[in-house]
Order: structure tokens, then C-alpha cells, then sequence
């Protein structure tokens, strides 16, 4: 009886022990909550994407998850509208997704409850703000096992899905009322664009940095997400035979490509404020960049994995020199002015934003000094593709007729083109550990079908992961296990934007490469890598041949098209005069016209540094504002334009019209004189430019002539000082007269833009001979040389 009893007490002892230890179990499983509001819910990142990655996190690690993690969730979306306009939209959002493959009933399940606890908030102003994180604190606080005293966890994650412009707003909201005695994790999500150049983004830097820590700033690049590009570092790691030979002794150069098939209608009004520099290269392709060309973490019991990778990141930052205008080619696609226009809805708007760049970094240290980085991206290219590519020195000589034998690179392929999923090649002669593969990928033997640039997939290790897993994804849970090293930190965002801002503000100032689209590209966007830069291999002469209409316009030659167009080609007729008179054994000799229509002209001249013989040009002017406003001077905008970017440019050989800077010897009689002795002394016997640019006013003069003003009678002076002009703030002017005008060998007449298409229609009811040159001055430009108009196709003018 008392052995029974024993028996029977200790397994009461044992039971009452199991029960302690479940309930203790289950607290412990409960001792952790996690609050998401995802700020913009309705919008289109938020409806492709991040709904998606948050239901993946809340199926992995929430309740009823895959993981035993010991986390209740809370979500939220929100957005600044109403409480019942915010819901029905957040439905419909919500509905239209597919969170699950059809046939998967688990996931069925876990999508149901999903979004029976995602309830809409209206987060508008600092009010809303206030309310709904004490509503937060109230609810958290009531929850039974914090109230009880354990140990509790407690993140709160503000997923900004909103524009840059409302960060600062925002981010002073959270800072001031979703901070909390419970909350041990404050996390706040930041989308891109983190700036559009340096200064913005040191200013949003500041502004972040001004309400949050650095440790609760998450910036995301959504590409160090990929699923190849998280492979970067890890491959690295295990592949000591392939890092060894990562330096400029093996390397022969790097690309980094991203190439994309579509262009961005509808989305211009975006895009045109960054264009293809901005918008991926600065970020997705320098991001990429820096993950393949970083020391290696060695270890260090004093730094974590994340904090060395940050400073290895910082150094490597530094030794990238800052690109210069040389380095960096842009080109644009053929229709994308068109779609400017209808998304703007300004049928003469016209625009330099580049939508393909090719660039070329350099990299200043012992490992990597010497090898050239290049850098390509754009929309409408002939296929959709990113890849990152270590091109290795060929050492080998074939005797063997083998097609693998020699080829040697490595390649983190980002997924699309021919391959169509991401993808790690290594060739197969290049020393790798075979035994390696990537943690949940898998060597993949079935691609022999299909190739890399022209090599077949036979000669390489091809390592696929199993499963594909969108970049959000990853990168939300990364947030939520405080991964930091996954996404941009203040020191290294703007060490970035060093490298890149000259030539991201200098962007809208070079000369682009227009483009067809898609497959009619060809070998348009080839270009060649020199010692100094790149340059493209044929891109102009082909968009000035098939881009423009080539007729006739009042009896001379017409060139028509779009802005940057007609200048690539008045360009390279420019170039080409130049060339042949100095073959010839004389100096050129250029007068350039003032005002804002020949200004696009002198942006795109100035990138001619290589093609130009700037060293044997003379400059002159067409006319001058008699001004002390350096603001007013058509000199003063020559010379920021062009004259300033061209050092080899003779000083001597720029001849500005002599203004004296005294009020009462402004444009003197005896002083402009000068210029003209000076214009007989070097333009030789004849007395004839090479090239002369003129604009068309709206009132049909050009030049400083001005209709019916008695300068258009002089015939005797190359030069002379026009009194009394109709224009309010510089009624006083020099400018060469017909006589000169007349006399030289090439003049182009710039119309460009809609203000134009009114004068534009006169003179072609007119006919514009000399005879009307007293209504309309440029009707009486008749040189002895050729005369060319150069005219935007915004007019709905038919050529004659």
C-alpha cells in the first residue's frame, strides 16, 4: 500500500512538474510581440510587393508559423485617407494579391487569418500619430504576460512606403510619440530615392538622423535582397582558391550590367528627376559593385560580422575615385521625349535626362589598382539582364581545339535574359572548390542548352537555388532579425554619393546618344574603353543619320527633330568644317550668337574635348548685351557653358565683344572698332567665318538686328552698336551686320521650341526673301556660303 502510494505521489510530483514547465513553455513562446505598420498600404510598391514579404514573415516566424519563435504579431496598414475610404481601399488592395500558390491549403489557411488582423489607420497628421502609438502602448501594456512581469521583447517596425519629401515629417511624428518604456526595438524602413545628388542626401540624411538612431534607420536597396547577390560574400568566403586571384595581377576588368526592356511611361514624372545615373547606378549597381571588389571580413572577436563588413565597405568607398565627365556615357531612347510630353502634358517640354549610361570606375588601391570597373544600365535595351562579371587575364595558349578551355570568369547572374533565374557561373578551368554549394542552392546540370555571352553553359559550375524568393522578402526579415548589414547606413550613403555627384549634376549637360529601343539598338550603345574614359564607337553618326527629317525650308536646307537631336547633328557638322579647314592648314573660326536658343549647343560642345580641335578654334561672338549685370552677358553664358570645360582652348584665341565695365563707355563707337580690326587682322583675305550659329526671336529677328531698326541698312561695318532695341532691360548692343554675316562659309539658324511656331508660320507665308529683311531680319541672313535651319519638330509645319 505505501509502495503504491509512493508510485502514485511521484507521479503527481511528475505531472504537476510537466504542467509547470508547459505553462512555463508557453510563456516563454509568448514572451515576444512585434508591431507592423506599413505607411502608404494602398500603393503600388506596397500592393506588389510588400504585402507579400510581410505575409511571408508572418507565416515563417508569426503565429501559427513555420518557426517557433515565441512572437505574437500585430499589423497595420495605413495611409492618409479616412478610416472608411482607407479601409475598402486596403481590401481591395489585400484581395488582389496572391499571397499563395492555388493548391497550397496551409498557406490558404494562414492567408485567412492574416488579413483578419490587419486593420486600416488614418496616419495624416502629428494627432494621428499621437493617438495611434499610445493606442499601440495601451494595448501592449494590457497584454498577460507583460502584465504579469516577464521578460517581453517588444519591436515596433514604421515601413515608410511614402515619398522622400514626407520623411522629415514623419520621421519627427515616431520620434515624438512611438516611443515606449516597452518598446526595446524602435525599427523605421526607408524607401529609395535616398537623395537625387549630394546635397539632398546629406540634407535627408540629417534630417533622419536628427529623430532616429543610426541603429533604427533600415535604408532598402531592394537588390542586396536578390538572391545571387546575397551569395556575394558567402561565395566569396568559401572559395579561398577564387579570392586569392580576386586582385589586378588575374583580373582583366569588372562589368556590372543592368539591362532593362521597358521604358518608363507613365512614370516620367518620376524618372526625369533622376534619370538612369540616380535611379540604379549610384545605388543597385555600386551596392553590387562594392560587395565584389571589399576586403573580406577576417575574424575579429571584438566586431561583429556586420560591423566589419560596414568598415571593410567604408575603406573600399574611399579608394573609388570620384568619376569624372570623361568616365561616364549617357544616351537616351528615341520615344522618350514623346511620353515626357503626354505624362507632363506639355507638348514642347524637352529633356536631357539620360536613360542609358555607361560608366567606368576606377578603384585606387594595391588589390585592385589598374583593372576598369565598367558600369552599363538603361531602359528599352535589347533584353532584360543584370549580371556582375569578373573577367579573368587569359594566361593559357590553345592547342587543343576546345571551346572551354580558356575562358575564365566568374559570374553572379541577378536572374532574366537567357538564363531566366538566378544564377552563380564559375568556369570550369577556374580553380573553385567544387565541393562547395551556397546553402539552399544546387549544382544544376540541365542548362546545356543555353548560353552566356556566346559561351555555353557546359563550361561552367552553374549553382541555381533551389527555391526563388522575391528580395522583399528577405529583406523585411532582415529587419525584423536587425540584420543591418543587408541595408545602407548613413557613412557609406553618402561616401557613395561622392563618388557619383559631379556627374550625376552634370548629366543634363551632356551630349546623349539617342537610341531606337529594343532590338532595333544593334551595336548603337557599343563603346570602347580608353585609359581616360569611354567613348562611344558609332552611336552618333547613326542617331544624327536615322533620328532627324532631312528636307527643305524656304529654299535651304532643313535638319528637324527633336532638341537634342538637331544639336548632335548641328554638332557634327561642327566638328566636321572644323576638321576638314584645319586638314586644310588654317585656323577655325566660330561665332557663336547670345540668348537662350544656341545655350543646349554650347552643353553639348563642351563634351567634345577629344573630337574638337579646340587648339587651332577661334571663338567669337554674334552679338552682346551692353550690361554691367554679368547675369545679362551673352559672354558670361558662353563661358560657363563651354569656354570654362575646355582647357585646351586657347585663351588668346576667345574674342568677346569689348564691353567696358564703366557705365558711361559702355559699347563706345571707337571701342567696338576694335573688334572689328581685330575680326579683319585673323579672319584672312576673304574676311569669312567658318561657321556662324544664329538664333530666331519671336519677332523674327536674329542676331542684335531688330526689325526695321537703321543698323539692317549698314553694309559698310562688320561691326556695329545697335541703339534704342526694343528690349526693356539692354536696349544697347553690339552685333555684326549683314556684311559680315553674309560672308561666311556655313551659318546655322537655331528654331527651337513652340514660342518659335508663330514667326515660324510668317515666314513661310512670306517666303522670307531679302525684300522682307526690314520686318524680319533673318529673312536678310542670304550668305555666299550655305545656310542651314536647324528647327524642333514641335511645329506642325510642313518643310517646303
Amino acid at each position: 500500500m505505501r509502495r503504491a502510494f509512493c508510485v502514485i505521489l511521484v507521479l503527481l510530483v511528475l505531472c504537476a512538474c510537466n504542467a509547470h514547465s508547459t505553462i512555463s513553455e508557453e510563456i516563454k513562446l509568448q514572451s515576444n510581440h512585434l508591431d507592423i505598420t506599413l505607411v502608404g498600404a494602398n500603393g503600388d510598391l506596397a500592393r506588389k510587393y510588400l504585402w507579400k514579404g510581410l505575409f511571408d514573415l508572418y507565416r515563417t516566424y508569426g503565429q501559427g508559423g513555420e518557426k517557433l519563435s515565441g512572437w505574437t504579431f500585430n499589423l497595420y496598414g495605413a495611409g492618409t485617407k479616412d478610416a472608411i475610404h482607407g479601409t475598402e481601399q486596403l481590401k481591395s488592395t489585400l484581395t488582389a494579391i496572391a499571397f499563395c500558390d492555388p493548391d497550397d491549403n496551409f498557406c490558404a489557411e494562414t492567408k485567412n487569418k492574416f488579413l483578419k488582423e490587419i486593420p486600416y489607420v488614418q496616419l495624416k497628421e502629428n494627432a494621428d500619430y499621437e493617438r495611434y502609438c499610445g493606442e499601440l502602448s495601451n494595448n501592449r501594456s494590457s497584454s498577460l504576460y507583460c502584465q504579469k512581469g516577464h521578460s517581453c521583447d517588444y519591436q515596433r517596425v514604421f515601413y515608410l512606403s511614402v515619398p522622400p519629401f514626407t520623411y522629415e515629417k514623419i520621421s519627427g511624428y515616431i520620434h515624438r510619440h512611438c516611443r515606449s518604456q516597452l518598446t526595446n526595438q524602435l525599427k523605421v524602413v526607408f524607401e529609395k530615392p535616398f537623395g537625387h545628388d549630394e546635397e539632398s542626401a546629406k540634407l535627408l540624411a540629417n534630417i533622419t538622423s536628427s529623430n532616429l538612431q543610426e541603429s533604427e534607420i533600415y535604408r532598402i536597396d531592394h537588390y542586396l535582397g536578390k538572391q545571387t547577390i546575397q551569395q556575394i560574400i558567402p561565395f566569396r568566403k568559401a572559395n579561398s582558391e577564387i579570392e586569392q586571384i580576386l586582385n589586378n595581377h588575374h583580373v582583366e576588368r569588372i562589368e556590372v550590367v543592368m539591362k532593362e526592356s521597358i521604358g518608363v511611361k507613365g512614370r516620367t514624372k518620376f524618372y526625369d528627376k533622376y534619370g538612369v545615373l540616380s535611379d540604379v547606378m549610384q545605388n543597385h549597381l555600386s551596392e553590387i559593385l562594392y560587395l565584389l571588389t571589399m576586403d573580406m571580413p577576417v575574424y575579429d572577436k571584438n566586431l561583429s560580422l556586420s560591423e566589419q563588413l560596414k568598415e571593410n565597405k567604408i575603406k573600399l568607398l574611399q579608394q573609388i575615385q570620384t568619376l569624372k565627365n570623361e568616365e561616364v556615357i549617357v544616351g537616351q531612347y528615341k520615344s522618350y521625349q514623346d511620353e515626357v510630353q503626354q505624362d507632363f502634358g506639355i507638348g514642347d517640354k524637352t529633356t536631357n535626362t539620360p536613360t542609358f549610361a555607361g560608366v567606368l570606375l576606377k578603384i585606387s588601391s594595391p588589390r585592385w589598382q589598374g583593372v576598369p570597373v565598367a558600369m552599363v544600365a538603361g531602359k528599352m535595351m535589347d533584353e532584360r539582364v543584370g549580371y556582375a562579371r569578373i573577367v579573368f587575364k587569359e594566361t593559357s595558349f590553345v592547342v587543343s581545339d576546345d571551346e572551354c578551355s580558356t575562358k575564365q570568369e566568374l559570374v553572379f547572374y541577378i536572374g532574366h535574359g537567357n538564363i531566366a533565374t538566378p544564377a552563380i557561373l564559375v568556369s570550369r578551368n577556374l580553380p573553385h572548390d567544387k565541393s562547395f554549394v551556397p546553402d539552399g542552392w544546387k549544382l544544376e546540370t540541365s542548362y546545356d542548352q543555353f548560353s552566356f555571352k556566346s559561351s555555353k553553359l557546359k563550361c561552367y559550375s552553374v549553382y541555381v537555388p533551389n527555391a526563388i524568393r522575391d528580395a522583399y522578402s528577405f529583406l523585411i526579415e532582415q529587419v525584423f532579425l536587425g540584420k543591418q548589414e543587408h541595408f545602407l547606413t548613413t557613412p557609406t550613403l553618402l561616401d557613395s554619393w561622392r563618388i557619383w555627384n559631379s556627374v550625376v549634376n552634370s548629366a543634363d549637360d551632356k551630349r546623349l546618344c539617342i537610341y531606337p529601343g529594343g532590338d532595333q539598338n544593334k551595336n548603337s550603345l557599343d563603346f570602347g574603353i580608353q585609359s581616360h574614359g569611354l567613348k562611344f564607337q558609332s552611336c552618333w553618326t547613326q542617331a544624327s543619320a536615322e533620328s532627324v527629317v532631312q528636307s527643305v525650308w524656304l529654299g535651304q536646307p532643313l535638319i528637324m527633330g527633336s532638341k537634342n537631336e538637331i544639336f548632335a547633328t548641328l554638332v557634327d557638322d561642327i566638328i566636321k568644317v572644323a576638321q576638314l579647314t584645319i586638314a586644310d592648314g588654317k585656323a577655325f573660326h566660330l561665332a557663336l550668337s547670345g540668348g537662350s536658343s544656341p545655350m543646349p549647343l554650347f552643353r553639348h560642345l563642351s563634351q567634345m574635348q577629344n573630337v574638337m580641335p579646340w587648339g587651332k578654334t577661334h571663338i567669337w561672338q554674334v552679338d552682346e548685351r551692353c550690361t554691367k549685370d554679368s547675369g545679362l552677358s551673352n559672354f558670361e553664358n558662353l563661358s560657363q557653358l563651354l569656354l570654362d570645360h575646355v582647357p585646351s582652348l586657347k585663351y588668346k584665341n576667345i574674342h568677346p565683344m569689348p564691353i567696358e565695365t564703366s557705365i558711361d563707355s559702355l559699347c563706345k563707337n571707337d571701342t567696338v572698332m576694335l573688334y572689328e580690326k581685330k575680326l579683319k587682322s585673323l579672319l584672312g583675305d576673304d574676311l569669312r567665318f567658318d561657321y556662324v550659329v544664329l538664333g530666331l526671336g519671336t519677332d523674327g529677328h536674329t542676331a542684335s538686328l531688330f526689325p526695321n531698326h537703321p543698323v539692317l541698312s549698314e553694309n559698310v561695318r562688320m561691326v556695329a552698336v545697335v541703339e534704342n532695341a526694343p528690349v526693356e532691360k539692354t536696349p544697347r548692343r553690339v552685333t555684326l551686320t549683314y556684311r559680315s554675316l553674309n560672308m561666311a562659309k556655313n551659318i546655322a539658324v537655331l528654331a527651337t521650341g513652340s514660342s518659335k511656331c508663330p514667326i515660324l508660320e510668317r515666314l513661310k507665308s512670306s517666303q522670307c526673301s531679302a525684300l522682307q529683311s526690314a520686318q524680319f531680319p533673318v529673312c536678310g541672313v542670304v550668305p555666299s556660303g550655305k545656310l542651314t535651319w536647324y528647327r524642333t519638330d514641335s511645329c506642325e509645319l510642313l518643310p517646303n
